[in-house]
This record gives structure tokens, sequence and C-alpha cells, in this order.
């Protein structure tokens, strides 16, 4: 069997690489799916042939089918002596084993036989392989989706094949055009040359000459008086970069003067700040001595405040022993006990106040 033309696609033809691996696929499942249909009919012609077999051998089973269609089962299917079992002791003893019952409870190998006793023609069958194989051979004559997409590839392909010729083609004249126009081209540049030295020739003549050497010279004084007036720029030019180089160093010297200033101001700003700090610390002490200032006066107003008290209170103390000592009868015998009682007196008086005063 050949394979099928369209599979023949060359990488180096076309760049569709996975257009031809879905056709590889798809012809490969289409294969097996052929082969699969050829199994099913292998096995339905030796059931065929098996069943005939048992039926010519054995009579008493009978099937729910007319003479005339298994005539026609039998003559329609290939009688090759490979594929028909032979007569067997064993298949008299299994098919005489119940005359009554039927062919599904006789043996289980012909559960399916009435089913292949109701096939009327089985042509179709070979007409479908026939297809099948026609169609791997690259000929489509059953029109399914498959094919139809298998022939316009085809096509296609035959068509992008035959472009390719033509252009081939049309490459090798276009090549030979090529050729041909590259050739005219040098033969018309000999002639051009020729043409510019019988024109050089004729240039040689003598008024033209003069003409020339006319214009030669005035060119010529042209161009000595547009140089010396570029040598004249060019000392503007250089007078210019001498005034630019003394602005850049003036602007250099400029510029390193400030840098200095800055870095001046710079330590004038840290003296600053640094005073700035060492005042704000001074008037915090300030402050606090102020503040202990003022707690020493409110504590010395205090005791200013209780010494006018105890002065007080030790001037009326005094005014009351006077009158006591005026009053009293007994002033002689109580004389030692109240001068003992006032000294006593004077000296927790007078120890207090010197306490209140160093405070």
């Amino acid at each position: 069997m050949e394979p099928c033309p369209v599979l023949q696609i060359c990488p180096e033809e076309t760049e569709e690489n996975s257009l031809a691996a879905d056709l590889m696929i798809i012809m490969g499942a289409r294969k097996k799916l052929h082969y699969k249909r050829l199994a099913n009919l292998r096995n339905a012609r030796n059931r065929a042939n098996l069943l005939k077999a048992a039926n010519s051998s054995v009579g008493t089973i009978q099937f729910d089918t007319n003479e005339d269609e298994s005539a026609q089962l039998t003559s329609e299917l290939p009688e090759s002596q490979e594929d028909v079992l032979p007569e067997k002791p064993c298949f008299s003893k299994i098919f005489q084993y119940s005359t009554c019952s039927t062919i599904h409870q006789s043996n289980v190998r012909f559960l399916y036989a009435d089913v292949y006793s109701r096939v009327r023609n089985t042509s179709h069958l070979l007409k479908q392989t026939e297809n099948l194989f026609e169609q791997a051979d690259g000929v489509f004559l059953k029109e399914t989706p498959e094919s139809t997409t298998l022939k316009a590839l085809r096509n296609s392909f035959l068509a992008f094949k035959s472009d390719a010729q033509e252009l081939t083609k049309l490459l090798g004249v276009l090549k030979q055009e090529n050729q041909a126009g590259i050739s005219e081209l040098e033969r018309k540049f000999e002639q051009l040359l020729d043409e510019k030295e019988a024109l050089i020739e004729r240039l040689q003549v003598r008024p033209w000459t003069k003409m020339i050497h006319k214009n030669n010279e005035r060119l010529n004084n042209e161009v000595a008086m547009y140089r010396s007036v570029m040598d004249l720029r060019a000392r503007k030019i250089d007078d210019l970069h001498e005034e630019l180089e003394g602005t850049s160093e003036a602007l250099d010297n400029a510029h390193h003067a400030l840098q200095s200033e800055r870095s001046r101001i710079r330590g004038l700003r840290g003296d600053y700040d640094e005073l700035r700090e060492k005042y704000r610390r001074l008037t915090k002490q300030l402050q606090q001595r102020d503040r202990q200032i003022e707690t020493l006066r409110e504590k010395l107003e205090v005791t200013n405040r209780d010494n006018t008290k105890i002065g007080r209170q030790l001037a009326r103390c005094k005014g009351r022993l006077k009158k006591l000592r005026d009053e009293s009868p007994e002033s002689s015998d109580s004389s030692t006990s109240s001068e003992f009682h006032k000294r006593v007196d004077n000296e927790k008086f007078s120890t207090r106040f010197s306490d209140d005063s160093q405070s």
C-alpha cells in the first residue's frame, strides 16, 4: 500500500509544519479505524463461517431466518477452507446437548449469531473497505469532512508546488534579463567614455582655453581675497580666545574667593551657634538663680514674720510676769522659784530665736 501523497510534504517546501503534523495525526487515526474495521469484518466472516458449519452439521437448531436470506448470506460470504472450521464431534455434542434450547443458551460463542443471521447483504462492507483503500491511496470517492479537507490540502499543496516551479522559472528568466541589462549598461558606459574623450579634445580649442584661463585667474584672485579675510577672522578669533581665557581666569579667582567667603561664613555660623548655646545655658542658669533667690526671700520673709511674732509674745509674757509679781503676796517666798522659772523661759526663747535666725 502506497502512502497518501498529501503526507509527502517536505518542511523545506512549506512552512506549515504544524498543519503537516495535524495531517499525520488524522491519517494515523484513519488508518487505525481502517484496521479496526478490517478486524471486525474478519471476525464477522469467521462467525458466519462457524454458523454455516454448525447449520450444515446439526439440523436440530432452528433460527428465525428465511431460507432465501440464509442462502444469500452464505452465497455472499467468501467460502475459503481456512476460515470454515472442520466438522468435529465436539461441535455435534455441543449442538446436540439441548435440541429444544435456543442458540443463546447452547453456546456462548454464538451469542450474536441471530444478529449475523439477519444480515442480508455484506457487499457494503466490502465497498467500504475498497473506499478506505482508495482513500489511503489518495483517491477520495466518499465525500466526508475529513476527505474534503484532505482534498483541499492536497490541491493547495499541488498549487504551491506549481507556483514554486513557476517562480523558479521566473527567477531564471529574470537572471537572464539582468545579465542582458548589465551587458547593455556596460556597452553604454563605454560609449559615454568615448564621447567624453571626444568632448575633451573639442574643449582644447584655443578660444575656449583662453576663456577658461581667464576664469581660472579670476577664481584664484577671489580665493586669495577670501583667504586674507579668513586670516583676519582667524586673528580676531585668537584675540577673542585670549580674552575668554582671561575672563575664565578671573571667574576662577572669583569662584575661589567666593568659596573662601562661604567657608568663613560657615565658621562664623558655627561660632554663632556655639555662642547662642552658651547664652541659652547662661540664661537658664540665671533663671534658676533668680528662682533660688526668690525662694530665699520668701523664706526670709517668713522668718521675719515669725521673729516679730516671737518678740511680741516675749513682750506679752514679760508684761504678764511683771503683773503677776506685783499682784502675788508671797513674792518673797517664791522669789527663788520665780527666778528659776524666768531663767528657764529666757533660755527657751533665746534658743528658739537663735534657731529661727539661723534658718
